[in-house]
């Protein structure tokens, strides 16, 4: 006698527990985290440059009896910055909203995904204005690269570390590498030999390299992006940072008399506007039965200080 079959009794629909969306960790973005934000009421201005050299050069002389104290002083300059607007929306209309089976949510995933396109937008961005060729003053290539054997990458941060010291009187603090770079230091035979007394070195991570090499913030740019054009046979996807290190000072409470390698100068005048300079809207476009759910973020990414940051280039093959 014929029984029920196994698609007989059943009829395959989507979870409502799971779903796939490959949505990346905000800790792999570093856009917001490298260099300050610095809010401004006004969508473009000008900050005050005090003279490096006026400041650091020793003018005080001895004084003998009757005689006037040794007289000097400092120039005061201004630099611009002007913010744009970078924007995106997308809309969820009547019928898809009613229509869509449990667990989909698309309100809240239009929301999330102009979220992502605006952390990615960001991500792309800091890459082009910090972490590319021609845009520091110093960038350094090693001789002998960190991928080879006996190149010594330590000797070679530190030697730039102690440089910008001298250059600036700021030891600096920060450091930024693309993934790669960070799976050759992790490896490398002299951070191994340098921490095996102090740690477990099959775990070597971002504290024990932010020790090797002096600074207080060692990141990893891990933001990932598609590559392919929309519409492509196979998306490819691939890291946004080239294979570089930053190295440089950044001020993390920046305000008046204080200098900082980098900055990203955000307009927060604008009604709703985050710290950030970002803002989310949704309203009715009627014409299409449609919501739309739209993110604006107004921003100027710019090089302060040129000599409080630096650059190796290719440190690796």
């Amino acid at each position: 006698m014929p029984q029920p079959t196994a698609s007989d009794v059943h009829v395959n629909r989507p979870l409502t527990t799971y779903s796939t969306a490959f949505i990346q960790d905000q800790s792999d973005f570093v856009a917001t985290k490298v260099f300050p934000i610095i809010g401004s009421e006004s969508k473009s201005d000008e900050y005050y440059e005090y003279d490096r050299g006026d400041w650091m050069r020793i003018a005080m002389e001895k004084r003998a009896p009757g005689t006037p104290s040794a007289g000097s002083g400092y120039t005061i300059g201004t630099a611009p910055f002007n913010t744009e607007r970078w924007s995106i929306h997308t809309d969820v209309d009547d019928p898809t909203r009613a229509n869509a089976d449990d667990p989909l949510r698309p309100d809240e995933d239009a929301t999330q995904w102009v979220t992502e396109q605006a952390l990615r937008t960001l991500e792309r961005e800091w890459v082009s204005n910090f972490f590319v060729t021609g845009v520091w003053n110093q960038e350094v290539t090693p001789g002998t690269l960190w991928s080879a054997g006996g190149s010594t990458p330590i000797e070679d941060v530190r030697a730039q570390h102690t440089r910008i010291w001298s250059l600036t009187g700021k030891r600096p603090n920060t450091a930024v590498v693309s993934p790669n770079v960070f799976d050759v230091l992790v490896d490398h035979p002299d951070v191994l030999d340098r921490v095996k007394y102090t740690s477990d070195a099959t775990v070597v991570g971002e504290p024990e390299l932010a020790r090797l090499f002096r600074v207080q913030n060692f990141m990893i740019a891990g933001g990932v992006s598609t590559t392919s054009v929309e519409g492509a046979a196979t998306d490819t996807f691939d890291f946004m940072a080239g294979d570089n290190m930053f190295l440089g000072y950044v001020d993390p409470n920046p305000s008046t008399r204080t200098a900082t390698s980098g900055g990203t100068f955000a307009w927060t005048g604008l009604n709703g506007a985050s710290p950030l300079g970002n803002r989310i809207k949704r309203f009715r476009v009627e014409v299409n039965e449609s919501d739309r759910i739209e993110i604006d973020i107004w921003f100027d990414m710019k090089i302060i200080a040129n000599d409080l940051g630096m650059l190796f280039l290719a440190p690796i093959a």
